[in-house]
């Protein structure tokens, strides 16, 4: 058996799983992506398992494409045969094929956020809601929070229990009939759809269900309530799953996933085998020691300990800082001296933090002494404006029942169109529904319409998405883009409308057709629908350039999943990590130590903790104390670099590490190893069973809206009263609606305009007064 040479007794074990279902709980490094593609080829190649039999399930494209190119090196005569892709990308492969039993065209447009909250901003002005109390962001995550809980329209407004919770519900109800009026999906939709088909169309679901032999699960701890019934779904026949996953790196939840569905595994999937890999393939057994030590202070987890057989390694250096400034000097100092003394490139450096915001300092200091860097996460490519433009066009172009994408193109480049043309243009499209160019190619209807002048501009543009559509229909999506470009004259509008940023976007459009080109050279279908399809499914995770020598920054939660010999871990202070958020309850604060477990083990070599003893917040310095986290890892592990009036380790300087004092951050609760029994809950008869019981207890948490408290900060105590006018850092100006509780337990509703209405805990929230009655 070639393809089973090199692996460890676990991952062997693993792989030659015979029938039934089986997880996998693959500690990070410990070669699981191995262990998973082994397991197809070895199925393949040694058990007759058709390739067309094989599902396999991943959670970025860039894990899906490397799980491809090592099954096509291991079989190459089943090379794209499988069917190996993301949740999402498999719910498109399953609705484009039968979407029809749900109402929908072959090539739905796909929706992405700012697509939403377009619509949602209509809709908002259609039914007079008011902005100051519910704004697009806000019912966008409403929406996204009662599909995922699998909340239909009718039952949130059943279970509204105010009049703002009743326009919610209203604004969802109408949410849902646009996007379908106009044959679209958002990104829940790809997933609760397909939930959808598979539970109302039992023909379609065994026809599947017997096609999968084998299904298989990465990342399993990611999953949230609907991809489990999809799972549980598509492997009901032959119940053989192989899901592969840590619940130690579960940091999903704010987008639904639930680290339950890994930690109840053997409740869902009776009989299954439980496999453990501990050994570590990427990380020093100091890095290891250290994220072994921190992470068993939290209660809800399988267990397990990550070993190596490598030896030794630098211990973590913990370098306190007097503030943000100073925490950046010294990573850039620290970074040069890696780069001078050692045979490290820019490219093995990653930088974390715990917010976006942290960056701005990092970025100046790197800036200063002309040390390349990439951020990941920031302004993405896809999300500038002429980028989305020719995307909108090329949606309609697919699509001409997609009215948001019309929207944004029906004056751009200018056409001499003006608000109350376009208004009574889309009063008039409303009416007929279907397709723009039904409409577009009524001249006579346009001019009583929109009168003689517009209507002939608007019958101009219209043909031209006529001649685009038709060349649609037999070239590849570059040639689409390249005519579009020309035909709307597109680069000359640039420099007319902007002289000075003209040049660079000119080759972000560049740069858009070079992305074309390279999808429809290397794609199986290099049709428009295939492109537009591989853009809305693009993930943070896909942008990493790997070969490209800079210094990468981004976020720990984007960096699951990567890893880089040099790791820098900033802000490491209660508040940012773990967040103020999250530090009020137990659960909250075991998922930001799994953060914090992530961001070590992301590294081979060694890691680098920064913590400052002030941040400015508001122009003015704020005392800071070092995170909870960093009074777990044990003493003989850590180096404190620099001088510090009170050492964590317990005087100015390191001489040698002694045990952590208990200020320094809340005290952490005792150690829990390895549990074997899964968490106790409530019995489920099946997955379906546990999706609603989730979707109640969802709706129960969340008082029927949707809303999670937003992140907070911490705040010297003080009055606050309704009608105050107070500042947030993040959500900018608002006003206090509602005061609840007293002293430390006083929580205000806060109406923030377009941010909309939040909840917070007034001693953490950092607002600053600005006057104690609304204007």
């Amino acid at each position: 058996m070639f393809v089973l040479v090199g692996l460890n007794p676990q991952q062997r074990e693993a792989v030659l799983h015979p029938e039934g279902p089986e997880l996998v709980i693959a500690g990070a490094g410990t070669g699981k992506t191995r262990v998973l593609t082994t397991r197809i080829a070895w199925l393949i190649e040694e058990q007759g398992v058709q390739p067309e039999e094989i599902l396999a399930f991943t959670f970025t494209n860039k894990a899906a494409r490397e799980m491809q190119d090592r099954v096509h090196r291991m079989v190459p005569h089943a090379a794209g045969r499988s069917w190996i892709g993301t949740f999402h990308a498999t719910g498109v492969r399953l609705l484009r094929r039968e979407g029809s039993r749900l109402g929908y065209d072959r090539w739905f447009t796909i929706f992405d956020s700012d697509d939403s909250r377009s619509l949602i901003k209509r809709i908002l002005k259609r039914i007079n809601a008011d902005p100051k109390q519910l704004s697009p962001r806000a019912v966008a995550s409403a929406i996204s929070t009662f599909k995922n809980s699998s909340l239909t329209p009718e039952a949130a407004s059943n279970e509204a229990v105010s009049r703002f919770e009743e326009k919610v519900a209203e604004a969802y109800g109408l949410y849902v009939t646009e996007l379908k009026s106009m044959g679209a999906m958002d990104f829940d939709d790809l997933i609760c759809n397909t939930v959808q088909l598979l539970e109302e169309h039992q023909d379609i679901q065994e026809r599947y269900a017997r096609q999968f032999r084998h299904v298989l699960v990465d990342e399993f701890q990611d999953t949230n309530p609907q991809q489990l019934v999809m799972v549980k779904a598509l492997s009901a026949v032959h119940q053989n799953l192989c899901a592969v996953g840590d619940d130690d790196q579960s940091i999903y939840s704010w987008r639904g996933a639930t680290v339950e569905n890994m930690l109840n595994f053997e409740e869902y999937f009776p009989g299954a085998q439980v496999i453990r890999l501990e050994q570590n393939y990427r990380s020093t057994p100091v890095v290891l020691r250290a994220a072994n030590e921190v992470i068993a202070h939290n209660r809800r987890r399988k267990g397990k300990n990550l070993w190596s057989d490598r030896s030794g390694g630098p211990p973590l250096e913990l370098w306190w800082s007097e503030d943000e400034e100073d925490e950046a000097a010294q990573v850039r100092d620290r970074i040069r001296r890696l780069l001078a003394e050692t045979d490290a490139s820019r490219k093995h450096i990653v930088i974390l933090y715990r917010t976006n915001a942290q960056s701005r300092a990092l970025e100046d200091a790197l800036r200063r002494e002309s040390i390349p860097y990439q951020i990941i996460g920031g302004t993405r490519f896809y999300e500038r404006r002429e980028v989305r433009d020719l995307l909108a066009y090329l949606k309609v172009i697919l699509n001409p029942a997609d009215r948001v994408s019309l929207a944004r193109i029906l004056n751009v480049p200018r056409r001499g169109l003006g608000k109350t043309t376009s208004e009574r243009f889309f009063t008039e499209l409303e009416l007929r529904g279907g397709s723009a160019l039904n409409l577009l190619g009524d001249k006579a209807a346009l001019a009583a319409t929109c009168g003689n002048a517009p209507g002939k501009r608007l019958a101009r543009f219209g043909e031209t998405l006529k001649l685009l559509r038709r060349l649609a229909e037999n070239s590849d999506a570059a040639a689409v883009l390249r005519q579009l470009v020309k035909a709307v004259e597109y680069e000359d509008f640039l420099e007319k409308d902007d002289p000075i940023t003209a040049d660079e976007r000119r080759n972000n459009v560049a740069e858009l057709v070079n992305a074309a080109h390279e999808f429809t050279s290397e794609s199986d279908d290099p049709s428009l629908g295939a492109f537009l399809e591989s853009v809305a499914l693009l993930a943070d995770g896909d942008r990493v350039r790997d070969t490209t020598d800079v210094v990468t920054l981004m976020t720990v939660h984007t960096a699951k999943g990567l890893e880089y010999p040099y790791v820098f871990i900033t802000g490491c202070e209660d508040g940012l990590l773990p967040h103020a958020s999250s530090i009020e309850e137990d659960d909250a604060v075991e998922e930001e130590r799994r953060l914090f477990y992530v961001a070590l083990t992301r590294a081979q070599e060694q890691v680098f903790l920064t913590s400052a003893s002030m941040r400015r917040r508001y122009g003015s310095m704020e005392s800071c104390i070092p995170s909870r986290f960093l009074g777990e890892l044990p003493e003989d592990c850590v180096a404190e670099m620099t001088l510090q009036p009170t050492s964590l380790f317990g005087g100015p300087r390191l001489t040698e590490p002694r045990r952590p004092r208990p200020e320094f951050g809340e005290g952490a609760p005792r150690k829990h190893k390895r549990r074997d029994t899964p968490v106790s809950t409530d019995v489920m008869a099946d997955a379906a069973a546990f999706l609603k019981s989730k979707a109640r207890q969802k709706a129960a948490d969340r008082s029927g809206h949707g809303f999670s408290d937003h992140d907070v900060d911490q705040s010297p105590e003080m009055s606050y009263h309704v009608g105050m006018r107070v500042e947030h850092e993040m959500l900018g100006i608002g006003i206090i609606e509602e005061v609840e509780g007293i002293g430390e337990l006083m929580r205000l509703t806060v109406s923030f305009g377009e941010d909309g209405r939040k909840r917070l805990l007034a001693r953490f929230a950092r607002l600053r007064v600005l006057d104690s009655a609304a204007d």
